[in-house]
């Protein structure tokens, strides 16, 4: 999760960790989507993460479109995301 879009935005900086008392401080910046997206864009995807997150279940949004990300992840590798917890 990026405070603005990356690819139009080269200022544009990670958000590696949002919590309940941040989601509120989450940048106007993420919105809803641009286009059709069942989803909500990525500002509905972290409102249904945060209810994942009351219900005990750790969040961690990433890019796979790398694919190695989701490998590094799994093998506890550092690597570009944002985790959503309590």
């Amino acid at each position: 999760v990026y405070t603005d879009d990356p690819k139009r935005n080269p200022k544009a900086r990670l958000i590696p960790s949002i919590t309940f008392e941040s989601f509120r401080d989450i940048p106007p910046s993420i919105k809803g989507s641009k286009g059709v997206d069942v989803t909500r864009g990525m500002y509905g995807k972290l409102k249904e993460s945060m209810r994942l997150v009351q219900e005990g279940v750790e969040v961690v949004i990433l890019n796979l479109n790398k694919p190695q990300n989701l490998l590094k992840l799994t093998r506890g590798e550092r690597v570009p995301c944002t985790r959503i917890t309590k």
